[in-house]
């Protein structure tokens, strides 16, 4: 569950938080990073003190600091709004038209391991192990098709589930 104690400030992380009692994280070392601490994105929430990455992703940019006016209407026009903004936004000035694009949201960590390497292994066990990975994950995308050619699923909702398994 997202927690505020879990996550890091947009504010302090990008400016400056004014706020005198701000529930959420205000660390030094992430300021610099842009890549999302892989315990955190599992977990929502990171046991290591010393952590030099980001406790922020762009469900809790949109739970916790999405500009209220992006909320209610199509778009801020507030080039200076400090709230996090999925949008780009557009302010006109004297006939001039300015325009800044969406916040940026930290990256995910890419993986650690060669798959390649994995899959070359002489290890029985190992093989053994990956093609049966291999085979439930082509069950489950068989499973998910016909769901969402049978309308048990939604078009939207088939695809992110595609993209999920296959990113595996």
């Amino acid at each position: 569950m997202l927690r505020p104690e879990n996550v890091d400030c947009f504010f302090y992380q990008t400016t400056v938080c004014n706020q005198p009692r701000c529930p959420f994280q205000h660390r030094d070392q992430s300021k610099q990073s842009t890549v999302i601490c892989p315990d955190w994105q599992i977990r929502k929430q990171c046991r290591n003190k010393q952590c030099k990455k980001k406790h922020l992703d762009e469900e809790a940019l949109k739970k916790f600091f999405r500009c209220p006016i992006e909320k209610k209407s199509a778009a801020c026009s507030k080039l200076n709004c400090p709230n996090y903004h999925a949008r780009q936004r557009m302010e006109v000035v004297e006939q001039t038209e300015y325009v800044r694009g969406p916040d940026p949201v930290p990256m995910k960590e890419k993986r650690l391991w060669n798959k390649k390497k994995f899959v070359k292994s002489d290890n029985s066990r190992t093989q053994k192990l990956i093609n049966s990975s291999c085979q439930f994950i082509k069950v489950a995308l068989k499973y998910i098709s016909s769901a969402v050619n049978e309308q048990r699923l939604s078009i939207s909702k088939g695809k992110s589930y595609i993209k999920e398994v296959s990113d595996f």
